[in-house]
């Protein structure tokens, strides 16, 4: 942690010995790496637990359920050390996981189905891209793992986590195979001879019940972006494409796109406004529009306890309207909330995932893109600016549905859209 000031890291490590850290206090830019001794064991532990725990929420999975395999999940947090590790290639479980992944897709190449890798490594890998944020940007971790740039990259591999956990008792260390089966209500596990070895094959009709889990589009995008011209081609070929969309949408039906908030995020675009409710000398009736302007599901969701119980009281006397959604899940204590929303297959959208705070981000990563490519390759500025339109509008229809933000946050929008279709005219 040399990168920070001492009092910096001191502040934070009070804050992980007390408990009153949040898990976006955890990525390599606020915690490069503890070294050993700064924090005991029983600590760390209690640090992974929760690491576990978000993750078995953010995917809609009971930990009481499946208690066994989420003890695993820990002791293997506990073992790999993530917060002693600022890369995937640092990880001290990366090795074990390079092995399943490679497991993995000599299956998928073999049967021509999905496939999987055990819960707990699965959870390992969530773990260090979603919470510790780790680097995955060189050109040697690419070289060096394409299984993992097309698993969890091309083929949404996390997507399968809630069936990986509610058949870890029985499967234990062991990369299995998905088939999808429209017909069949359950999920169902059999084992099945793969050129003259046994292995498990599940048979479910969509990826994770209720609806789709994965991780946000922009780590998807990023993983992708490793995968070899050799691995694109062999990908895009064969039985491989048919089994990677095997829960693809038909032509009529429509794209499913996924919103994630975090806690530390709602929190601080919040600040303001939630730091003077209650407060003496302030008028707390001029707070109405600001406050209903930042409220939503998503933000409600995410907040600790407390800040829930004080919108609580303070909604009951001047915007009544949020309360039937705060007491709905007042006893909830969850750090990201993850919503899914619908466009039509007809959109051209070409990112099937995408988190909140992400999205506009993303696009101007493909604008600029597009800019870089406007003399080298006309043809795919074109279609990067294409698809950066499509998700302008996208984020337009569904983002902003509240009447009292679409003045103030449509601003935004706008300009980004006018430098959008700017660049658009300079590559066209």
């Amino acid at each position: 942690m040399s990168q920070h000031s001492a009092s910096d890291k001191h502040q934070l490590l009070a804050k992980i010995n007390d408990g009153s850290f949040l898990l976006g206090d955890l990525s390599i830019d606020r915690c490069p790496k503890l070294e050993t001794g700064e924090v005991s064991r029983e600590v760390l532990k209690q640090v992974y637990t929760r690491m576990a725990e978000e993750v078995f929420k953010t995917f809609h999975v009971d930990k009481a359920e499946a208690i066994i395999c989420f003890r695993k999940c820990v002791k293997k947090l506990v073992r790999g050390r993530p917060l002693q590790a600022t890369s995937l290639a640092e990880y001290k479980g990366w090795k074990k996981v390079k092995k399943h992944l490679k497991t993995a897709l000599e299956l998928q190449s073999q049967a021509g189905h999905p496939t999987c890798i055990p819960a707990p490594h699965l959870v390992s890998v969530i773990v260090m891209l979603t919470i510790r944020r780790v680097r995955i940007d060189t050109d040697r971790f690419a070289d060096e793992n394409q299984p993992f740039a097309r698993l969890f990259g091309h083929c949404r591999m996390s997507q399968w986590l809630p069936i990986a956990i509610k058949f870890y008792e029985k499967i234990h260390n062991e990369p299995f195979i998905l088939k999808t089966v429209q017909s069949i209500n359950e999920p169902m596990l059999t084992q099945v001879n793969q050129d003259g070895n046994l292995v498990w094959v599940i048979y479910t009709s969509r990826p994770s019940p209720p609806r789709l889990r994965s991780l946000p589009a922009l780590i998807v995008e990023r993983i992708k972006g490793f995968s070899t011209p050799t691995d694109l081609d062999v990908m895009m070929g064969g039985n491989d494409a048919a089994s990677i969309n095997a829960n693809s949408p038909g032509e009529d039906e429509p794209i499913s796109v996924i919103l994630t908030t975090a806690r530390s995020e709602a929190l601080q675009s919040g600040a303001e406004v939630l730091g003077k409710l209650g407060q003496p000398g302030v008028d707390q009736a001029s707070l109405r529009l600001g406050l209903d302007m930042w409220l939503s599901e998503p933000h409600i969701r995410v907040m600790p306890r407390h800040v829930k119980n004080d919108l609580f009281y303070w909604c009951s006397d001047y915007l009544p309207h949020w309360i039937d959604m705060i007491r709905s899940c007042l006893n909830e204590d969850r750090e990201t909330w993850v919503i899914e929303t619908e466009v039509p297959a007809n959109s051209n959208l070409n990112i099937p995932e995408g988190g909140g705070s992400d999205f506009l981000p993303l696009y101007g990563q493909l604008a600029n893109k597009a800019f870089l490519l406007k003399s080298s390759n006309p043809a795919e500025a074109r279609r990067l600016m294409d698809r950066v339109g499509n998700g302008i509008r996208l984020f337009a229809a569904k983002a902003y549905q509240k009447d009292l933000q679409a003045g103030w946050q449509r601003g935004d929008l706008d300009e980004f859209e006018r430098f959008c279709f700017e660049l658009a005219n300079t590559t066209g």
